[in-house]
């Protein structure tokens, strides 16, 4: 017996050595993997030197949705909220070239009264270095997040809490489900009931507009090069259906008044509602002509 004991202590020890070095195989294994995994993360501007993609792209949200959040939603959940903290919820998409795609995005803090706000972030958020495959290719990505915050009711103020991922509620996942979007609507395109169709008629009766009233005589009149030149154009749907905020970047002054007069010719729209509730809309237009 005293002949056969150091041999099970040697098989012993060695099975634990094999043991021990296939799990630290597999720990080392799991580490690179999540390392590459990271590596392919989309990069949120003010993340490119960070070495955890994810944890960064959660504190630049939390902080851009505390830094943009209008004062009079801040107030309404400073005055309304009886807890001391808050929920967001961002799932946000974005395609090739790491812009937001706006119909598959949605942000929301679960209050009714002025979750069409909070949402309409998604408008401005910023571009970011898109995700790459395996091959390095760029691809299509989408992110969700829930990210909390601290209710500072003396300066009504959304402080972030960094590193927090909180749990969605039964109630806060019911409120999901019973979501409803409606785009903003161009006059006499109410006959359509269905958003994709609402969509398409906005933009085809906008691009109309552009076309019947756009003085060609402009652009002669710039003096431009031959060429492909872009102008792009940007105004807000208020929750009154009437545009503000009217943006224009031309290759000329004269194209950018040119715009602008048209832009002021847009009639009021019937604005978008996100639960039964009236919201600001952002718009972008871009507009593509070639001088000969």
């Amino acid at each position: 017996m005293n002949g056969k004991l150091p041999l099970f202590l040697f098989l012993l020890v060695s099975n634990i050595y094999c043991q021990n070095q296939t799990q630290e195989s597999s720990v080392k294994e799991l580490q690179e993997n999540e390392k590459i995994r990271k590596s392919r993360f989309l990069i949120y501007p003010g993340c490119e030197n960070q070495d955890d993609l994810y944890e960064c792209y959660s504190d630049k949200l939390q902080d851009f949705l505390s830094q943009n959040l209008r004062n009079k939603t801040k107030s309404f959940i400073v005055e309304n909220s009886v807890s001391d903290t808050i929920v967001f919820l961002a799932n946000i998409k974005y395609n090739k070239i790491g812009k937001v795609d706006f119909e598959e995005s949605k942000i929301t803090a679960f209050i009714k009264e002025v979750n069409g706000s909070i949402d309409s972030l998604k408008y401005i958020l910023p571009s970011v270095v898109p995700a790459m495959n395996s091959e390095g290719h760029p691809i299509e990505n989408s992110v969700a997040y829930t990210v909390g915050f601290i209710i500072n009711r003396d300066k009504i103020l959304l402080q972030p809490i960094y590193g927090y991922q909180p749990k969605l509620t039964l109630k806060q996942h019911d409120f999901l489900k019973t979501k409803s979007e409606t785009p903003p609507v161009y006059p006499n395109c109410e006959i359509y009931k269905d958003q994709a169709q609402l969509r398409k008629c906005f933009s085809e009766n906008l691009t109309k507009l552009i076309l019947d009233n756009f003085d060609s005589k402009k652009i002669k009149e710039s003096r431009l090069k031959s060429g492909i030149y872009n102008i792009t154009a940007s105004f807000k749907i208020e929750t009154d259906g009437s545009i503000s905020n009217h943006k224009v970047h031309a290759p000329t002054k004269l194209l950018e008044m040119e715009t602008l007069r048209i832009l002021r010719r847009i009639p009021t729209i019937t604005p978008a509602e996100v639960n039964g509730n009236k919201v600001i809309t952002p718009y972008s237009l871009p507009i593509t002509f070639q001088v000969k």
